[in-house]
């Protein structure tokens, strides 16, 4: 496993998917803004910078999901769904 993947897996996601808690994603543009999270650590782990690449093929060769099926922003959306 490269060091800048294993550098992602734990000292960044973690941290956005605690931090996720306290978003508000219930709005398409701040699940977004939390996306582009990983999308910037994809590029960087293949170096591969290009506005053009695919992130989704990318993140398939890595086995990284999306951050909109990480169970701590399902969670966060649920309860935001059950109090409207």
């Amino acid at each position: 496993m490269s060091l800048k993947k294993l550098s992602y897996k734990a000292l960044v996601r973690p941290q956005v998917e605690y931090c996720s808690s306290i978003w508000d994603t219930h709005h398409k543009i701040h699940v977004q803004q939390i996306e582009r999270i990983p999308n910037k650590a994809t590029q960087f782990v293949f170096n591969h910078y290009s506005r053009f690449s695919s992130m989704s093929s990318m993140k398939t060769k890595l086995g990284w999901e999306n951050m909109q099926s990480c169970p701590s922003l399902q969670s966060h959306q649920l309860l935001d769904r059950l109090k409207d």
